[in-house]
This record gives structure tokens, sequence and C-alpha cells, in this order.
């Protein structure tokens, strides 16, 4: 029980498994080809749709979670590649993955409204 105003309200054990399950499938995808396919010095990648599921049930901070192990997955491939010295960079590697589960979760608040 929260008896204290200040103390920080835990989350739902739903959302915790949710964010993991969907977290672990992004780990999962990063280590196999499911993830990053290479095409030269590019990879096409279906790494954002985790992040796009859990930003839709668990809003923001889903997203935002679910978007940093995608960064951090992304940052971690990339090191071995030609565009290394891009990727060093966490603006370049990590925070438009984490604005992936943002603005998605953003767009699905303002269609819901309007359904």
């Amino acid at each position: 029980m929260l008896t204290n105003p200040n103390q920080v309200k835990p989350f739902p054990l739903k959302t915790l498994t949710r964010i993991s399950i969907l977290g672990a499938i992004s780990i999962f995808m990063s280590f196999t080809a499911f993830g990053y396919i290479q095409l030269g010095a590019i990879r096409v990648t279906f790494m954002h749709i985790p992040v796009i599921i859990a930003s839709i049930f668990e809003g923001y901070f889903g997203g935002i979670i679910v978007g940093l192990i995608f960064g951090l997955s992304s940052l971690i491939s990339n090191l071995s590649g030609p565009l290394a010295p891009v990727f060093i960079n966490p603006m370049v590697s990590i925070f438009p993955r984490i604005m992936i589960g943002i603005v998605s979760a953003l767009a699905y608040k303002k269609t819901k409204m309007h359904l």
C-alpha cells in the first residue's frame, strides 16, 4: 500500500511483462537474420515492429524502453560495418530509434480519438 504520497507507484505486472517480451523479441531479432538484412553497405530492418507494438499497447514508456533496446542493438551491430564512424554518435544510432516509440504512441493516441 502507498502510505507516503511521495512514494513512486510500481508498474503493473502486465505492463512489465509486455515490455519484457517485446524487448526480448528485439534482442532475438538483433542477433538473427530476422532483424537485419544486409544489402551491401546498408541493412534493412524489421526491428521497428516490436517498438511500434510496445508503444501502442504500453504508451510512451513501452515505446521508449523497446526503442532503446533497438537503438543499442543497432549501435552494437553497426560498429563493425562500413558506417561505424557515423553510428558512434548516439544521436544517429539511438535517439531516432527511441523517437520511433514516441512518435508511434503519439500517432496512435491522435488517431484513436478520431475513430
